[in-house]
């Protein structure tokens, strides 16, 4: 029987999971062999194979519907009947009288029935096909299968790509998983073991940090925030009480007539610069204007030059009397 091929003939394994982990070969063939024996179960239950069995020959019925062409006869002259039967069964092919006497002998099976555990063979046998890249025997990946063929109670075996409609085949009996296995080390197992209990501490702890590290992070980040925004309010209120603190000393200081500007200390000397200076500036002024000039110890000068009226009449008259002699 022809069957469709599966959508995916080679499906790549998931990384995202772990495969399924078997200890020995013994374990898959057990899997198999329960999966074949409720698979037979139900075939049995729904098509029993008594069901396929040949029936006792009974009594001839009083009427007969020939297969040739002849007419029917009544009970009264069954052998003209049983003449046609033969004769058909003659046209038919020769030598099938011996085919049925031998196959009396064995089981018959339904055609609905073979058409059922065909079906249900290759089912179990593309369930195997399929799964057998996520299983692993031993830590090593599976690369053949045992049998999962319904025909008996102990199925010849065949590999994952056989067909099923070859399911009658006999053909050579091998191991379900071909395997090398070395000689038992306690110490490998006992490292393996430890390995194992340390995988699951492992698994736990990552569990558990999966459960409580969002948590615990985002309590750790609002203190962090808290602590940021709690300094710089504090930094802003020294900033305001210091500038409030200026404030109060400037308008203090304005209340009490100290200016705001603030001057450097004078240097010495500067009072007698400047008085030596008003001074000579004074003198110059009264030379100016005809007053006698006094030194800086207060006596009188020697000389009295003119005043600056006295020059400027001067110049008057000069220019006068040079206008007359034009």
């Amino acid at each position: 029987m022809d069957l469709e091929p599966t959508l995916h003939p080679h499906p790549l394994p998931d990384s995202h999971h772990r495969k399924i982990e078997l200890q020995s070969a013994q374990d898959l063939t057990y899997l198999q062999a329960n999966l074949i024996a409720s698979a037979r179960q139900k075939l049995d239950l729904h098509f029993p194979p008594s069901a396929a069995q040949p029936q006792p020959k009974k009594a001839q019925p009083a009427t007969v519907i020939s297969l040739d062409g002849v007419k029917p006869t009544t009970t009264q002259d069954p052998q003209p009947t049983q003449q046609s039967v033969t004769a058909t069964g003659g046209d038919a092919g020769e030598g099938e009288g011996e085919g049925e006497g031998e196959g009396e002998s064995e089981e018959h099976e339904d055609p609905m029935r073979a058409a059922v555990r065909a079906y249900v063979d290759a089912f179990i046998s593309r369930i195997y096909s399929s799964a057998a890249h996520s299983m692993t025997v031993n830590g090593l990946d599976v690369t053949s299968l045992p049998p999962t063929i319904l025909t008996t109670q102990h199925p010849a075996p065949v590999s994952a790509g056989d067909t099923p409609g070859s399911s009658g085949d006999s053909k050579e009996e091998r191991e379900g998983v071909d395997f090398v296995y070395e000689a038992h080390d306690t110490r490998l197992q006992e490292k393996v073991a430890n390995m194992y209990a340390e995988l699951e501490s492992l698994t736990v702890q990552v569990g558990q940090l999966r459960r409580r590290a969002p948590k615990h992070g985002a309590e750790a980040f609002g203190r962090l925030c808290n602590e940021m925004i709690e300094g710089e309010d504090e930094q802003f209120e020294r900033e305001v009480a210091a500038s409030k603190q200026e404030e109060a000393a400037a308008a203090a200081a304005e209340s009490d007539g100290v200016g705001v500007l603030k001057l450097n200390p004078l240097p010495d000397g500067w009072f007698e610069d400047r008085r030596a200076m008003y001074e000579r500036g004074t003198n110059g002024l009264a030379a100016l204007a005809g007053l006698a000039g006094r030194h800086g110890d207060g006596s009188a000068s020697a000389g009295v030059r003119p005043s600056l009226t006295e020059t400027v009449g001067r110049v008057q008259r000069a220019r006068t009397v040079a206008m007359e002699f034009e």
